[in-house]
């Protein structure tokens, strides 16, 4: 008897963890059609992040994927973040989804950096010396 209960067990355990598949395509610019290498495309599973970085043709693998049905998400500097809904993933199926984004049409923000004199090092406490700009300026000379 015993040993039936741990076949079933072991049964029942290999037929849970072998309920995977993949998601791959390629992720490319909607305009010029040019793969976009080091992309991040990823899903959320049972909340912490699963997903791959493009390679220099714009292909992505997601392998093991649970079965299951999530959102897909590709990210890329410069461009609109995609996402796609309702991904359905079966059991030993890879599923291909080749992706097209967007240019972002926002500008990134200036920097400005001012001139101001603060010392280097602000700390109050320990064995600490604080060094201003012109301290630095004089031991270079």
């Amino acid at each position: 008897m015993k040993n039936l209960i741990y076949l079933v067990f072991m049964f029942f355990s290999l037929a849970v963890f072998g309920q995977t598949g993949s998601i791959e395509g390629t992720l490319v610019d909607a305009n010029t059609k040019e793969p976009l290498p080091f992309a991040n495309v990823y899903i959320m599973v049972d909340g912490f992040v699963q997903g791959a970085q493009t390679d220099f043709d714009g292909k992505y693998k997601i392998f093991p994927v649970k079965i299951g049905e999530y959102e897909l998400t590709a990210e890329y500097i410069g461009y609109e973040m995609l996402k796609v809904p309702d991904v359905i993933v079966r059991d030993g199926v890879v599923r291909l989804l080749n992706l097209e984004i967007k240019e972002e049409d926002e500008m990134l923000y200036d920097v400005i950096i001012l001139d101001n004199s603060p010392p280097f090092f602000n700390f109050t406490e320990g064995n600490i010396t604080t060094f201003y700009r012109e301290d630095i300026k004089n031991m270079l000379r």
